[in-house]
């Protein structure tokens, strides 16, 4: 487990279809935010299907770190297509990936330097990673079911969270559904990390909308 930033902070999810768009909304964010999440679906585990183009991200010559979502059937065989994509910093591996290939995933995340989260679906249980949590750095708790945006946060999802026993160090995040009338529930709960879609990606206003976030989980009476 390495050193994981405990503020409060927002990170910009970017989920398209091709790589064209991918270049669109990066270069809307990438100079505004030190972190931008990549979400990735092979229309197996999720009903929806990515961009293809992983080497291309190089040439984009980007200011800002990468996280990755991986919401894939098979995540070694995802992982092995980013390790000469520069700018990685942390990868999220849905629990329900995992069988006896949580080994493999740590020697590829380790080798390449890179933080390792686990995203758990809003019907699995804690439990299932309970025995990870000290060889992890992050987990992301979906507060909606993966692969689409502009979902509405599943309410329940708040006691999940809250009820959740983690290490010290572990980075609590929380992706699906989050807006200004929601998120200051998400950060009682003991969310650090709070991963947005459309609603930061395709602001009007990405700035005013991130001092808006701000103002709301940067307030320590908030």
């Amino acid at each position: 487990m390495t050193k994981t930033n405990m503020k409060n902070y927002l990170v910009p999810a970017i989920l398209v279809k091709n790589f064209s768009d991918l270049k669109l909304q990066i270069k809307k964010v990438q100079k505004v935010f030190p972190l931008v999440q990549i979400d990735i679906c092979d229309n197996l585990f999720v009903k929806n299907r990515t961009f293809k183009e992983r080497l291309e991200i190089n040439k984009l010559h980007l200011p800002c770190r990468l996280e990755l979502h991986l919401m894939v059937k098979n995540p070694e065989k995802e992982l092995k297509k980013w390790e000469k994509v520069k700018k990685v910093f942390r990868v999220y591996i849905h629990a329900e990936t995992l069988k006896n290939n949580f080994e493999k995933i740590l020697n590829i995340i380790q080798k390449n330097g890179w933080q390792l989260g686990l995203a758990l679906n809003p019907e699995t249980k804690t439990q299932k990673i309970q025995k990870y949590l000290d060889k992890i750095d992050a987990v992301l708790f979906m507060t909606v079911h993966p692969g689409i945006q502009g979902q509405k946060l599943i309410p329940q999802i708040l006691k999940k969270i809250k009820s959740f026993k983690k290490p010290q160090k572990l980075l609590v995040a929380a992706d699906g559904g989050i807006t200004l009338d929601n998120i200051k529930q998400l950060k009682k709960s003991g969310v650090k990390e709070f991963c947005i879609g459309k609603r930061l990606v395709m602001a009007e206003d990405i700035k005013k909308t991130l001092r808006e976030f701000n103002k709301l989980i940067k307030n320590p009476n908030s």
